[in-house]
């Protein structure tokens, strides 16, 4: 894997779990309702755009996007990253790291559309291993439209 490539994805990622640091003041249209984001390239050391970060993480080999559990925020720009990714055709596996491999059998029924994320929350004790595992229902609902495999870490 190319240095570059892998520096430029860790500082992509470590920008995000930064952001609540960022102090830029955006004023953002409520026809978009997304919170400006602040991204540091930390090998220029300086900001980098949103397209910069979504083009250079489209060349990496894989992508972790931590979050404070908490910031709802966070978990919105997970599935603008998801999303973005997606479009640029980058072939994309969501993996949950809050799941137990021996979740994978009901997982893979939620993928393929053989139950509902509630069904799945039963299923596996979501709910019960993971106060927040409301703030992935989009991610996970996203994969499972666009057919993406998801895998339980």
């Amino acid at each position: 894997m190319n240095p570059r490539r892998l520096t430029l994805a860790a500082a992509a990622m470590l920008a995000l779990a930064l952001l609540p640091a960022c102090t830029t003041t955006v004023k953002v249209s409520t026809a978009h309702s997304r919170a400006p984001e602040c991204w540091i390239d930390l090998t220029r050391g300086e900001e980098a755009t949103h397209e910069e970060v979504v083009a250079d993480l489209a060349k990496a080999d894989v992508v972790y996007a931590g979050e404070a559990h908490t910031i709802r925020r966070h978990h919105d720009l997970q599935l603008r990253l998801l999303q973005e990714l997606f479009a640029r055709g980058v072939p994309l596996t969501l993996c949950l790291e809050q799941l137990e491999a021996a979740d994978q059998p009901a997982v893979d029924r939620y993928a393929r559309g053989e139950t509902d994320f509630a069904a799945l929350v039963r299923e596996i004790g979501w709910d019960k291993k993971w106060r927040n595992y409301a703030d992935y229902q989009p991610l996970c609902d996203f994969a499972r439209a666009q057919r993406l495999p998801i895998r339980a870490l």
